[in-house]
């Protein structure tokens, strides 16, 4: 009986001895290197409130809701603003309102979806976005005639009274910046439709906080099913990519000048090349000061992608890359300008930085300053090509298959290529709502 009381006692002490053995010392490390950090910081499902006005605000499941005039209520298991008498606005505050986001390590992703419905196309109106003060960021606006606009511009999507629009917008902000990049996917009553933009300045982590709902006056009703809104934090540790490699050579830049309707155009198309680890946040930057006889008038990605960002502080930032990422592979970016005057001697000296931010840090490359002269008398007609291995000179004349100078226009024999403007319909909506 002893000795099986005895087993029984090493028994007991092996299986605690086991079990301190796989426990881990002190606290369970947390796995970021695969995984984003997400932090809810508004969510409401309005289907689970009591009907009425709102009176006073609205705790939701995470967040709050406040009416900011005009007539706002739980009916239906909807938030309905009714716009029949007056204007009427709802903001939904997250989790860290008034106050500024949990840190930022590095990088940070705001995740926001909705389902709204308006109650009539005409004559629209109805408007959602961020809000920080009286700044308004809009995603989108229920307008006219059953057309989704932004920035007062269809954007090719349309909506039905009180069927869904559903919405998502992602925004990456980094850490200690204002502004960002947006990506706003919207799906209507016949179409979807994704728009890459960037987050306005006045923005950043420390008041990127409420989003505003608003119906105009004698625009119906506008209604929100489900609101929510996502943190994910995202640390330099969770990208152990070597650096960046980027090399922009001369020969990477070409040039060349057509003619189209007799206005003069520069066309500067550059080649960008990674051959190491990802290059985040990456953009071309673009001083005005440099274009005093020059007008942007396209951005275009013959390889790869990326957007027009910004025109701001006198300078262009032009996204480079997929949620401008440069990944281990090649962007062409083409960059077109219209010359204001060609009737007399300009020299241009465009100076371009590309900016970025990889695991070795933020980092600049300044590319080959591009000097260019217009000469005296250029033909008004035509395609003229430079040899960007050529510099131009006071003494060189344009380099080509056909040299051209002031006193050689181009004659019947040399054939003209004839190039059409593309209509207006037929440019990508990103740069058409950026050019309007």
């Amino acid at each position: 009986m002893k000795r099986a009381s005895l087993i029984r006692l090493w028994c007991a002490f092996l299986s605690i001895a086991l079990v301190l053995t796989i426990l881990p010392l002190g606290p369970t490390p947390t796995a970021y290197a695969d995984d984003d950090r997400e932090q809810t910081l508004f969510n409401a499902d309005f289907g689970k409130y009591a009907a009425g006005p709102l009176t006073s605000p609205l705790s939701v499941e995470v967040g709050t809701v406040t009416t900011d005039g005009g007539s706002v209520a739980i009916a239906q298991n909807l938030l309905v603003l009714n716009g029949a008498a007056a204007q009427s606005t709802a903001l939904l505050q997250w989790s860290n309102y008034p106050g500024s986001l949990p840190a930022i390590e590095a990088t940070a992703e705001i995740e926001i979806k909705a389902k709204l419905f308006a109650s009539a196309i005409t004559p629209g109106g109805g408007s959602f976005g961020l809000l920080t003060g009286a700044t308004l960021f809009e995603f989108f606006t229920f307008g006219a005639d059953g057309q989704i606009t932004r920035a007062g511009t269809p954007i090719g999507v349309r909506y039905a009274a009180n069927n869904p629009v559903d919405v998502e917008v992602r925004i990456e902000l980094s850490r200690g910046n204002s502004g960002g990049q947006v990506q706003i996917k919207i799906n209507g009553d016949d179409n979807q439709r994704t728009l890459n933009v960037n987050l306005d300045g006045t923005f950043s982590e420390a008041n990127l906080n409420q989003l505003r709902v608003r119906v105009p006056t004698g625009a119906g009703s506008l209604s929100a099913e489900k609101v929510e809104v996502f943190l994910k934090l995202k640390g330099e540790q969770e990208d152990d990519d070597p650096p960046a490699a980027i090399d922009i050579d001369d020969d990477d830049i070409e040039r060349e000048f057509e003619v189209i309707n007799g206005v003069l155009f520069l066309t500067i198309r550059i080649v960008i090349l990674n051959s190491g680890g990802k290059a985040h946040n990456s953009f071309i930057v673009l001083d005005l000061d440099d274009l005093d006889n020059l007008d942007l008038a396209e951005v275009g990605f013959l390889d790869g992608a990326g957007f027009v960002r910004e025109i701001r502080d006198g300078k262009v930032y032009i996204g480079i890359g997929e949620n401008n990422i440069i990944r281990n592979d090649k962007i062409k970016v083409k960059i077109k300008f219209r010359v204001k005057s060609a009737q007399i001697r300009v020299k241009i000296d465009i100076k371009m930085r590309l900016t970025f931010r990889d695991t070795s840090g933020n980092r600049e490359i300044v590319l080959v300053p591009i000097p260019i002269l217009i000469p005296v008398g250029l033909p008004i007609s035509g395609i003229i090509p430079i040899i960007g291995t050529n510099p131009i000179s006071g003494t060189n004349p344009i380099s080509g298959t056909i040299p051209i100078s002031g006193t050689n226009p181009i004659s019947g024999t040399n054939p003209i290529t004839v190039v059409v403007a593309l209509p207006i319909e037929r440019i990508d909506v990103r740069i058409r709502v950026f050019w309007q």
